[in-house]
């Protein structure tokens, strides 16, 4: 349980980051706030299929590892690409913006497997349940000072706001 606890963790701390400060990612592409808030929804929905489809191939192959093995190695190439058009003196907007949908689909694609795998590896029904309340508690406490900086964050923009 432990070791599902630590992935999730892992898994859970960028995928929280990338859903809360979306609109602001977006925004620093040039675009304007209520635009950068609308162009969130393509993103978190191809997001959702991309969650869907795997969820749908573990459960139908029951080959979690290898599944989680392949997102992150996914995931590890839509950071580089995100990373690397960040970087270029020439960005292009669309590359960017296919960087961090690449980035938030397969960061949020692997709660499927690791919840899974665990459930699997688990006999009675107690112990799936206390083992997903452990693994998911554990994996949340990544995202506690992303809350509470969102927070902070957002109070002092209102702030700065009504000056």
């Amino acid at each position: 349980n432990i070791l599902f606890a630590i992935i999730l963790f892992l898994r859970d701390t960028p995928s929280y980051s990338i859903s809360f400060y979306l609109p602001t990612i977006i925004h620093e592409f040039g675009f304007d706030p209520i635009f950068s808030n609308l162009l969130t929804s393509p993103i978190q929905a191809f997001s959702a299929l991309i969650q869907w489809l795997v969820a749908w191939s573990c459960d139908k192959n029951g080959k979690h590892g290898m599944h989680l093995l392949l997102i992150g190695s996914l995931n590890i190439l839509s950071y580089g690409l995100f990373l690397y058009e960040i970087d270029r003196p020439q960005k292009s907007v669309v590359l960017e913006y296919v960087g961090v949908a690449l980035v938030t689909a397969f960061t949020s694609a692997s709660g499927a497997p690791i919840i899974s795998w665990l459930t699997n590896n688990l006999s009675s029904t107690t112990s799936v349940a206390a083992g997903i309340a452990f693994v998911v508690s554990f994996g949340n406490l990544g995202t506690y000072d992303i809350h509470k900086n969102k927070h902070k964050q957002c109070a002092t923009n209102e702030l700065n706001n009504i000056k």
